[in-house]
């Protein structure tokens, strides 16, 4: 039997990615501040911490296009949009979403996307009192960078 590449990837994807609370880590820079999740996927297990991306522009706001992945996270090459990656002195950092797109689109994953998206809010909501806690003691510094080309 032919084995093509969507029928290899299909036998071989594995359950997930599914979100899960760790703690959190001291933030990398200023913008880019750690969630304490990990979204995980793959076998071998592959694991990408999730970061929020604080936009110059609106530093309250959080949507799930703020929630980003550091580039030693990403194991491959996918396509996103530069305005909301980071380029940072530790390194880049990839809109969740574009990456996302990739693994259902390399059928790395196997898992509903709306099931998969479903748990992360859920996970989210409950880190939201924390979230506020953090904004009360003024744990997030707020800057303002030049912007800069983030497509190399």
């Amino acid at each position: 039997m032919l084995m093509t590449a969507h029928n290899y990837a299909r036998r071989h994807a594995s359950c997930g990615p599914t979100f899960h609370p760790v703690e959190r880590q001291s933030n990398p820079n200023r913008m880019s501040q750690d969630l304490g999740v990990e979204m995980r996927w793959g076998a071998p297990g592959h694991v990408a911490r999730l970061y929020r991306n604080v936009r110059d522009h609106a530093p309250y706001t959080f949507t799930f296009d703020h929630v980003v992945i550091h580039e030693e996270d990403a194991p491959e090459e996918f396509d996103y949009q530069p305005s909301v990656a980071r380029k940072t002195p530790v390194g880049m950092f990839y809109p969740l979403s574009a990456y996302m797109l990739e693994l259902y689109r390399s059928c790395q994953t196997d898992r509903n996307i709306f099931s998969a998206l479903a748990e992360l809010d859920t996970l989210r909501r409950g880190r939201r009192a924390l979230d506020k806690e953090m904004l009360q003691s003024r744990q997030i510094v707020i800057c303002k960078t030049s912007k800069q080309n983030t497509s190399a």
